[in-house]
């Protein structure tokens, strides 16, 4: 079991490209899950803590622990009572993110128990929701103590943890209000239709408002226009993720300045529009606290870049919704393309 969490750990520790520290503490009620323990140990606690390095995908870090069983009934054989049960033991931790804030981690390395050296695994589940400055929530482990054939007469130990994990740092790394050269727009003209031109006959194939030659398309903002990766419904330019960010970045790609632009130009040419807002989304994979900061500082990125384009800062708005306002339902890689996006929101009025 353990050269198998070694394994893993060794080809997963690659995904880890975009390190994002934080630290760890758990706090847990420990019991005897094994025959032989439980007839001589009471339930104790053993907390631990760990530091680790995080992408999307996955985290890897060292956990500390240490902690004792009190001691139980005392053995027929007195020689054979240990009094309390100690374990201290550190090792290498490999954690996946699940939906909805749920985690599953393996941990190998080695213990102390006693005056005996052994290795030890363990095996945890829990969930983390934000409060406040933390991530906090319940978790269950279960940890094994590998017996080699100079310990003592108890021989191997599986114990049992169940408690709270408290998450620091992950949400609170301080993010540098981002530089951007500033960007001139130079006035254009742009050739669209009046709004009695656009209306057509109910005999246009493709039932849209909009006289074209193949594909049908919607009139919004501005007219029609297509471009790949946007899309326009009713008060909403939807931009998705690679038309302006490289995945997992909140940087502005320099190619993701031309969607910008192009929606600076028509802000110029509708003093009807009041404000914008724009919102950031992710889709519904990974962590919940990487996927809202992600959204939030795309958005305000994006913000940014449209104030050094020319739109008065009171104009502009930005939030980020994280994973919670997917476009679409599905789980495919197209799925979650579409989930991943910036949007444009327009608020008529006079200003």
């Amino acid at each position: 079991m353990l050269r198998s969490l070694v394994v893993v750990l060794v080809v997963c520790t690659p995904t880890v490209v975009r390190a994002d520290g934080w630290v760890t503490a758990e706090a847990p009620a420990s019991f005897a899950a094994s025959a032989v323990q439980q007839g001589v140990f009471r339930p104790g606690v053993m907390p631990a803590v760990g530091v680790y390095a995080s992408s999307e995908r996955a985290a890897i870090g060292v956990r500390l622990r240490a902690g004792v069983l009190r001691d139980g009934p005392a053995p027929d054989d007195p020689f054979r009572d240990p009094g309390t049960g100690g374990l201290l033991s550190g090792g290498l931790a490999l954690r996946l993110p699940l939906p909805a804030g749920a985690w599953v981690e393996g941990v190998g390395g080695a213990g102390i128990t006693g005056s005996d050296a052994a290795p030890v695994v363990e095996l945890g589940v829990g969930w983390l929701t934000t409060v406040g400055a933390f991530d906090v929530g319940p978790s269950a482990r279960v940890i094994h103590v590998v017996a080699r054939q100079d310990m003592d007469t108890l021989g191997s130990a599986t114990l049992a943890t169940v408690g709270v994990d408290i998450r620091i740092g992950r949400t609170r790394m301080a993010r540098p209000r981002p530089t951007v050269e500033r960007i001139e727009v130079a006035p254009v003209r742009v050739e669209t239709m009046e709004p009695e031109e656009i209306l057509v006959a109910a005999s246009e194939r493709d039932h849209d408002r909009v006289v074209d030659q193949d594909d049908s398309c919607r009139v919004a903002l501005v007219g029609c226009f297509r471009h790949e990766g946007m899309t326009i419904e009713d008060d909403r330019i939807i931009l998705e993720e690679y038309v302006l960010f490289d995945t997992s970045r909140a940087r502005v790609r320099h190619a993701g300045q031309t969607a910008i632009l192009r929606f600076v130009q028509e802000w110029q040419r509708h003093p009807e529009w009041k404000t914008v807002r724009i919102e950031g989304h992710a889709d519904v994979r990974g962590p919940d606290a990487f996927n809202q900061w992600l959204s939030e500082e795309r958005a305000s990125r994006v913000k940014v870049v449209l104030e050094h384009a020319g739109i008065p800062e009171e104009h502009i708005e930005a939030m980020g919704f994280g994973r919670t306002r997917p476009r679409v339902t599905g789980t495919t890689d197209a799925d979650h393309q579409s989930n991943r996006r910036v949007e444009f929101v327009i608020e008529r009025g006079s200003r």
